[in-house]
């Protein structure tokens, strides 16, 4: 739980945190995902808060969809994160150095964390069948926000994407 806390720290609340999954024989180049900003925008807008733009923390299937994401938030004026950017902190590295877990299980389980911990949670998935990664946010976010309400049917959005087929958006 202090590692927990001092990553959130980090981040700052409340955040809207996306996830995208790609199907693993996909090979992105770096580009921007435009309607993935626009949702990002939307989702922060509905938070109503005090603050313009609260800030986004972003993982993906894909490192390189993850390092160019960020930098597309970040050019568009929003604040970012992702779990790279986390673990270069000094404060983080030292406590995860002292875990006695492998390096890709600890970081697997942060990235669902933390995903799992926005106040909004957006959810894409770029493949034809479900990402094991995003039911086990979905259940993770219903366990620690349990008197929000389950999502809607309205909530799940599909759009068309020429190169893959079905796009599906999931927020909650």
């Amino acid at each position: 739980m202090a590692l927990q806390q001092i990553i959130l720290n980090h981040i700052g609340q409340p955040y809207v945190s996306a996830h995208v999954r790609y199907d693993d024989r996909f090979r992105r180049r770096c580009s921007s995902e435009p309607k993935l900003l626009d949702w990002v925008r939307q989702e922060q807008e509905s938070l109503n808060m005090n603050m313009p733009h609260p800030p986004v923390y972003f993982a993906s299937s894909s490192q390189t969809s993850t390092v160019c994401n960020r930098q597309f938030f970040e050019h568009a004026g929003l604040q970012a994160f992702t779990l790279n950017d986390l673990l270069v902190k000094e404060d983080v590295s030292q406590m995860l150095s002292s875990i006695k877990v492998p390096k890709e299980i600890m970081y697997l389980i942060l990235d669902q964390l933390l995903v799992s911990r926005g106040e909004k949670v957006i959810l894409n998935n770029k493949m034809p069948q479900f990402s094991t990664f995003q039911m086990v946010v979905r259940v993770r976010h219903s366990r620690m926000f349990p008197d929000k309400p389950p999502p809607r049917q309205g909530s799940f959005r599909r759009n068309s994407t020429p190169l893959l087929g079905k796009d599906f958006y999931f927020v909650f």
